[in-house]
């Protein structure tokens, strides 16, 4: 199986590249920057070089992955990016036939409640 992880870097997905190792999978890693490509390839993946408003590079890199791990971060300068992001690894994964998507995000958890159905439901009844 060929996973490829977005966002391998970071401290919710880099994890995910070990355990899709011990799995037996062939993992690569998208980052947007080559200064962590050494850190990729000690984790043994593949390091690719992408940026999700990329929508034609988003597309190369998924061509023949079986499954994709997804993060969209919370901390974008424009949050409105996220909705571009997801849609052109969606449509990636839908022009190269990938069965698979898991997709994360990160957010906060508010230290009250906020009249959010959401974010309330942490805290219980």
């Amino acid at each position: 199986m060929r996973i490829l992880v977005f966002g391998a870097t970071g401290s919710q997905q880099f994890g995910i590249l070990g355990e899709a190792k011990k799995k037996g999978a062939e993992v690569i890693a998208a980052t947007s920057s080559e200064n962590s490509f050494e850190k990729l390839k000690q984790a043994e993946a593949r390091p690719v070089l992408a940026n999700l408003a990329d929508a034609d590079r988003i597309n190369e890199i998924t061509n023949r992955v079986d499954a994709i791990a997804f993060m969209i971060p919370v901390s974008l300068p424009n949050p409105f990016d996220d909705l571009q992001y997801s849609k052109n690894v969606i449509d990636a994964a839908k022009a190269n036939d990938v069965k698979k998507i898991v997709w994360n995000t990160s957010g906060w958890l508010e230290a009250q409640r906020i009249d959010s159905p959401v974010d309330d439901g942490f805290f219980g009844k």
